[in-house]
């Protein structure tokens, strides 16, 4: 291991690696453990404490430098989870406050908003970030975040699109969502290139993520098909209505009152089926 590769990964600078090898300096005990951890030995066998014959008073005193280095430890990791939660809360928080900024106060028409607080998708990403977290994964915390915003904006130009383009108002919005955030979160797994912080949340975080997929492809498909028959329905229905037209007497007058357009399958379209009838 070169004095660059060890640096990198205890943090430090390389020419603090040439002092040590050098006798110019010594390690911090933090330093010490974070070395021990590296390569796998105890803090014993790194400073060879066996062959200098110490005494039990000064292996008592290096057990407690090794007991309140690791307590330090966890207290640095407590603080930074503490941070990493408060800046994904605050990021979670900003971006639904801006939401309802957008399609409440300020009138913008919104294709997905109401699915996202009808299924809770905020909250249910933001605890998926905290695991993140958990397990030791950063850059798929920050993916998560950014593919948050990212599929906001996607599924609800596509949502507009969808609605827009089939006749019985069918909107695709979320299922854009979904996949922009799938994306996402990928590319922040690739870009991290590394595992989590222990094989038992590595198990339970591509459970988790796996059952995920599947239950939103499965839900995607059948959605779809759903629309695709909504809309063979729809056409079906108006060329055969259109059809039986052609055999009754037409009324010259009834165009005027009949509207350009109506809400597919709302209160709207029944005077004009009584209308008809009669």
């Amino acid at each position: 291991m070169t004095q660059e590769d060890m640096a990198e990964k205890l943090g430090i600078s390389r020419q603090a690696v040439a002092k040590w090898e050098s006798g110019q300096s010594f390690p911090s005990t933090d330093n010490l453990m974070k070395t021990a951890a590296l390569f796998n030995v105890s803090m014993d066998e790194l400073m060879d404490t066996a062959s200098e014959g110490l005494s039990p008073l000064e292996e008592y005193a290096v057990k407690k430098l090794e007991e309140e280095a690791v307590g330090r430890q966890r207290k640095a990791e407590i603080r930074s989870f503490a941070k990493k939660l408060l800046i994904m809360t605050l990021i979670y928080a900003v971006w639904a406050a801006v939401c309802l900024v957008l399609f409440r106060l300020l009138g913008v028409e919104s294709y997905i908003w109401k699915w996202m607080k009808e299924y809770y998708v905020l909250p249910l990403t933001w605890g998926f970030s905290i695991f993140n977290v958990l397990s030791g994964r950063n850059a798929a915390v920050y993916s998560l975040s950014g593919g948050t915003v990212a599929s906001t904006i996607a599924g609800n130009i596509a949502g507009k699109v969808s609605v827009e383009n089939s006749e019985i108002g069918y909107n695709n919005g979320w299922i854009f969502y979904l996949t922009v955030l799938f994306i996402a979160f990928v590319c922040g797994l690739i870009a991290e290139r590394k595992s989590g912080k222990s094989k038992a949340l590595d198990l339970i975080f591509y459970s988790v993520a796996v059952i995920a997929v599947v239950i939103c492809t499965v839900l995607a498909v059948r959605y779809v098909k759903f629309g695709v028959g909504g809309e063979a329905g729809y056409r079906e229905g108006y060329e055969t209505g259109k059809a039986a037209a052609n055999d009754l007497p037409y009324d010259n007058d009834f165009s005027e009152n009949f509207p350009q357009q109506y809400e597919f399958g709302s209160a709207k379209s029944f005077p004009i089926c009584r209308t008809i009838y009669a």
